[in-house]
């Protein structure tokens, strides 16, 4: 949770220092859910929710924030979200609104993303890894390579409106 609370804050200063749309990597829906309620309870989005949002990430919404005054949408965008959801995502936002979509590697080299000007990468991707003498298998979190990183910052200015 911490380091959501600090990705929403770099989020709140991008947004607050450029124009335009905001593309964040994190590493996993997890990541992605407590990012998006971290911001959210800075006062960053329109409060709607996810439509797969968890119970447990519900419990933890501050719900006293007042979004009234907030322009900006937060939204999920990771491969297990139905192709309606992920192509709602993509849309541009209204007229007077920004959007941040926070979102897994998907958004690395598979999709453009009209209107995204400011890239925040957390610099971490979660693989896959056997353990050769269990062959349990497990999810890990590691740092991404420098071309990933590239490829990453790259998708700012692309297409943009």
């Amino acid at each position: 949770q911490k380091f959501a609370q600090l990705v929403a804050e770099v989020i709140r200063d991008a947004l607050q220092e450029h124009d335009g749309d905001a593309l964040v990597f994190l590493p996993g829906e997890r990541e992605i859910m407590y990012t998006w309620i971290a911001c959210n309870n800075m006062g960053i989005g329109d409060g709607r929710q996810p439509r797969n949002l968890v119970a447990w990430a519900r419990k933890l919404i501050d719900t006293s924030v007042d979004l009234s005054n907030s322009n900006v949408q937060v939204s999920p965008l990771y491969s297990t979200l139905d192709m309606s959801e992920q192509d709602e995502v993509l849309q541009p936002p209204p007229a007077g609104w920004r959007r941040v979509i926070l979102a897994t590697p998907i958004a690395e080299s598979s999709l453009t993303v009209p209107g995204v000007r400011i890239v925040v990468d957390a610099g971490l991707r979660k693989v896959k890894r056997e353990d050769p003498e269990t062959c349990v298998s497990e999810m890990v979190t590691v740092p991404i390579s420098r071309a990933s990183a590239d490829q990453r910052s790259g998708r700012a200015g692309r297409v943009s409106t």
